[in-house]
């Protein structure tokens, strides 16, 4: 089970598989991995603990950044994600980015925007089209 992979020279946290949304354009609909990953598919959710013990399989100070990103939504898990970037922010001291939907407040029924600000660095937000229908064509959300 990959829980973390390199892309590029960024180390990559695949916390969850689900997803609210479908997108047409997904990697996960037609590929299992994505960079130097074995598949990106989970047998189950990883637990903190054993996030944090994979970090000891890499070289974490030769990365650029620590991206949450894999085959799910990353704020599907807003509370261990927090959690994690507080724990790599305070031991690698390295920029934190999430690559997510955009949707992590309504996913966690409360605005997530100030907890992501005291520990991430960037939030990548996919808007795949400023039409609300052609966006809902695309990106099939729940």
């Amino acid at each position: 089970m990959t829980i973390l992979y390199k892309v590029h020279n960024n180390l990559y946290v695949n916390l969850t598989n689900k997803c609210p949304c479908s997108c047409t354009f997904c990697l996960r609909q037609t590929m299992d991995h994505v960079g130097e990953s074995d598949s990106l598919w989970l047998t189950r959710e990883p637990e903190y603990d054993e996030i944090i013990a994979d970090f000891a399989n890499f070289d974490v100070a030769s990365f650029d950044e620590l991206v949450f990103c894999g085959f799910g939504e990353p704020t599907e898990r807003i509370d261990v994600l927090l959690k994690l970037a507080r724990y790599f922010k305070e031991t690698y001291h390295k920029p934190i980015r999430i690559n997510t939907n955009g949707q992590g407040s309504l996913i966690a029924g409360r605005d997530i925007s100030g907890e992501l600000a005291e520990c991430v660095d960037v939030v990548s937000i996919s808007l795949n089209d400023p039409n609300p229908v052609k966006y809902q064509q695309l990106v099939r959300s729940k």
